[in-house]
């Protein structure tokens, strides 16, 4: 997919996000269990937790960003923030900073070493947390949306999720085939509720 593809497509996101807050407007509330992948500073953890006062578990593995969520909830006991990477594999690797220059990071692509990062098996943490439901599951998480759908997929745990909110990445070809697959598995559990590919797309469980 080249640059104007991509651009074309973000647009119809935001043209569809002005018209109903896709990334927000779920059946919530202060019971919840909602978990964000790949928290990054904490702004979509801001939104749910003032519309819905939800019990949120935030994954964010850079350390100044982990520091910065865990701050910025600190009075908040129903926030809980995890300073690790979900995978399907536990241990360390080297997380990437990104090569546009901006704040983002990766365990693909391009771009410099930017730290040692601990990684945890996704299935495993679930288990680990008996989190027998878990009302909403957002995955913005550079390319290791892969790892993570797949170990919940192999683990039998995918249909513990009433909904999955995912954006997609395409660093390479093999991650557009792999879209392809997991979509084919997801829809066995699931229905799609809206899809701008490589935007934003959600699943609901049936």
């Amino acid at each position: 997919m080249d640059d104007a593809q991509k651009l074309a497509l973000v647009q119809k996101w935001n043209e569809l996000e002005r018209e109903g807050n896709l990334r927000t407007d779920y059946p919530l509330d202060g019971n919840s269990i909602v978990l964000d992948v790949g928290a990054y500073r904490g702004d979509w953890t801001e939104k749910i937790v003032s519309l819905y006062d939800a019990h949120v578990y935030a994954f964010e593995p850079v350390l100044k960003y982990a520091e910065m969520v865990t701050k910025r909830f600190s009075t908040n006991p129903k926030v809980c923030v995890f300073g690790i990477a979900l995978l399907d594999v536990d241990g360390q690797q080297t997380i990437l900073s990104s090569e546009k220059g901006d704040d983002g990071s990766s365990l693909y692509g391009a771009g410099k070493p930017l730290e040692t990062i601990t990684t945890r098996n996704t299935s495993s943490v679930f288990r680990e947390m008996s989190w027998d439901t878990v009302d909403l599951m957002k995955l913005n998480v550079e390319g290791a949306e892969y790892q993570i759908l797949k170990s919940l997929l192999n683990g039998g745990l995918i249909s513990c999720i009433k909904n999955i909110q995912v954006q997609f990445h395409d660093f390479d070809e093999s991650m557009v085939r792999q879209r392809d697959s997991i979509r084919d598995s997801l829809r066995s559990t699931h229905e799609e509720t809206y899809c701008v590919p490589f935007v934003w797309e959600n699943w609901r469980l049936k």
